[in-house]
C-alpha cells in the first residue's frame, strides 16, 4: 500500500474538474488514512469536510444489495425465487424481441435454458420463455434497462407522490429488452429489489435499511431522506460541460421522482457513513460490537463472478474502465490485473453518478470510501478511480 501516492493523487486533482473530495481507507477496521481535499460549496468558502452529506447515486446498489442478501440469509427470501411471486404484475412481462431457439450449435448458448440461441433468428414482442428470478435482478440479467420511455411511463414520473412500488409497476409494462438470464445489462434491477424488500418486510426500503443496517452500523447520516442539518450539509453537486475540461452546478437527482426510495441510486452519506459500511463488509460482516450485517459465506456469494463469458463480454462492452472486474450480486467483482492497476481476487464495490467509489476487499481486509460530487466526470473513472486501486494495492 502506497498512501503517499494516494495523498499525492487527491492533492493534484484538477479544483475546476474535481471541486472538492473525501477518502478514507481502513485496515482490519483501523482508519490509516483520511483526507479532504478543496471545497464542499459552489462559493468557495466551505472546505471540504467530515460533515459533507453526498448524494452517492449508484453506490446506493451496493446497500441495497446487501440488505436483500440479509433477507436470502434469514430465509425470507430465495435467491432463485421468481420475481412474479412478489410482483403479480411481473407475470404479464414481455420480451421486445429475442432469439428462436437453435438446435445447432451455431449461436450463444444460454447456460439458463442448456441450449443454443440464434443471434440472426429474431422474433416479435412475446412473452419470456423464462420467468425472472431474485438471482437475474441481482446480476443484472433481468432484460430491463435504464429506459424511462415505456408505457404509461411519463405519467407516471410526474406525480409528486410516486412511490417505489408504484414505480415498479408502472416499469413492468416497458418489454424486456432480452430473456432474462441470457445477457448483461445495467437497469432499474436493484430499484425492483428494493419494492421486493417492502413486500417481504413490510416496511418501506428506508425503514428496513434504517431498522437492519443503519441503526445498528451507527450510519447517522445516510438515507433517502433528511439525512441533513445545522451542521451536516449537502455538498454542492456538479456536472462536467461537453469539454469535459470545466463543470457548472447541478440540483437534484434524476433518477429519483416523486417520493420513491430509490435503492438503485437514492441514498446520500457522509464519508465516515460509506466508510464505516464498506468496513465491516470487509472484515467478516460483523461490527466490532458482535452485529452480524451478513455472513463471510453471503459476502463471498457476493463477490464471486456470476456472468458466464457472453455476459461479461456485454459488461465489459459497456464497462470499458472495468475490465479488471466481472458482476457479482449487485457489485463489480475483481477477476484479473488486467491494466497493471494492481488489485485482489473477489475485491468487490461499485461507483456512482458523481464519483463516488467503494473498495471493499475481504481478503485483505482493505475498505476505501471516496466521495465526490461530480456527474459525468469521465476523469474519475479513468484516473482517479485507478489511481487510488493502484495505490492500495502498490507493492
Amino acid at each position: 500500500m502506497n498512501l503517499l501516492l494516494l495523498k499525492n493523487t487527491l492533492d493534484n486533482l484538477p479544483p475546476e474538474i474535481i471541486p472538492g473530495c473525501a477518502c478514507e481507507v481502513r485496515v482490519h477496521g483501523r482508519t490509516v488514512f483520511r483526507q479532504f481535499n478543496g471545497y464542499s460549496d459552489y462559493e468557495l468558502t466551505r472546505h471540504a469536510c467530515e460533515t459533507d452529506v453526498y448524494r452517492i447515486y449508484s453506490c446506493s446498489k451496493v446497500f441495497t444489495a446487501v440488505a436483500v442478501m440479509r433477507l436470502v440469509e434469514q430465509g425470507k427470501l430465495g435467491l432463485y425465487d421468481y420475481a412474479d411471486l412478489y410482483l403479480p404484475e411481473f407475470a404479464s412481462l414481455m420480451v421486445v424481441g429475442g432469439t428462436e431457439l437453435n438446435s445447432n450449435k451455431d449461436g450463444v448458448y444460454d447456460p439458463t435454458r442448456q441450449k443454443y440461441v440464434s443471434e440472426s433468428s429474431e422474433k416479435g414482442p412475446h412473452s419470456p420463455e423464462n420467468r425472472m428470478r431474485i438471482y437475474d435482478l441481482l446480476r443484472m440479467s433481468s432484460g430491463f434497462s435504464y429506459e424511462i420511455s415505456g408505457p404509461g411511463m411519463e405519467e407516471t414520473l410526474k406525480d409528486p407522490n410516486l412511490t417505489i412500488r408504484e414505480f415498479v409497476r408502472a416499469l413492468s409494462k416497458t418489454p424486456l429488452l432480452f430473456e432474462p438470464g441470457t445477457d448483461f445489462l445495467y437497469s432499474f434491477s436493484i430499484d425492483i429489489l428494493g419494492a421486493i424488500i417492502e413486500i417481504v418486510s413490510g416496511m418501506t426500503l428506508g425503514e428496513y435499511m434504517e431498522t437492519e443496517m443503519f441503526s445498528p452500523l451507527s450510519l447517522q447520516h445516510t438515507g433517502f431522506w433528511d439525512v441533513e442539518n445545522d451542521v451536516y450539509k449537502l455538498a454542492a453537486q456538479y456536472i462536467m460541460n461537453d469539454d469535459q475540461k470545466s463543470n457548472r452546478p447541478l440540483s437534484g437527482n434524476a433518477f429519483v421522482w416523486g417520493k420513491m426510495e430509490s435503492g438503485g441510486g437514492g441514498l446520500k452519506s457522509t464519508l465516515w457513513d460509506m466508510s464505516t459500511f464498506a468496513s465491516v463488509l470487509a472484515n467478516g460482516g460483523t461490527t466490532a460490537d458482535g452485529y452480524r450485517l451478513l455472513s463471510q459465506e453471503t459476502i463471498d456469494l457476493m463477490r464471486k463472478d456470476h456472468l458466464d463469458d457472453h455476459m461479461k463480454a456485454s459488461f465489459h462492452r459497456n464497462w470499458p474502465h472495468l475490465c479488471n472486474y466481472s458482476y457479482g450480486l449487485g457489485v463489480r467483482t475483481f477477476i484479473r490485473n488486467e491494466d497493471g492497476n494492481g488489485g485482489s481476487t473477489g475485491e468487490f464495490g461499485w461507483e456512482g453518478a458523481p464519483g463516488t467509489y467503494l473498495i471493499i476487499d475481504p481478503e485483505k481486509a482493505i475498505s476505501c470510501a471516496f466521495m465526490m460530487h461530480v456527474r459525468k466526470c469521465s476523469f474519475a473513472t479513468s484516473f482517479v478511480h485507478r489511481q487510488i486501486t493502484r495505490a492500495l494495492y502498490a507493492e
